[in-house]
């Protein structure tokens, strides 16, 4: 097995909780806006969606990088390719942790 594996960052996403403190519908098109412009800009910089880690009908999904400046200005986790431990959170759980603001959905 080779010992130099490019490095990958992923972090993942979470749709549940982006309009939950939502008081207003302006509140939750603003919330939801917010958190588009935060796709918009991690996708501007060559983050992409993981369809193979990421269940669509799901909470969460897994967004990825190999730039390590990008991971940084993100927050993502490093993850060696072909590592076989389960990373990230388990998608199952109910608790609104995660490695992006998971207030909004989107980047710090």
């Amino acid at each position: 097995m080779p010992t130099n594996l490019p490095t990958l960052f992923e972090s993942l996403w979470r749709n549940k909780f982006l309009t939950s403190e939502a008081t207003s519908i302006q509140g939750m098109s603003f919330m939801l806006r917010e958190a588009a412009n935060d796709l918009d800009v991690m996708a501007s910089e060559g983050v992409v969606l993981d369809l193979e880690g990421s269940d669509m009908s799901g909470d969460y999904v897994r967004l990825i990088t190999e730039a390590s400046d990008v991971a940084v200005r993100f927050g993502f986790e490093t993850v060696e390719i072909g590592d076989e431990e389960d990373v990230g959170p388990d998608l199952d759980e109910e608790s609104n942790e995660g490695g992006l603001d998971s207030s909004r959905g989107g980047a710090a």
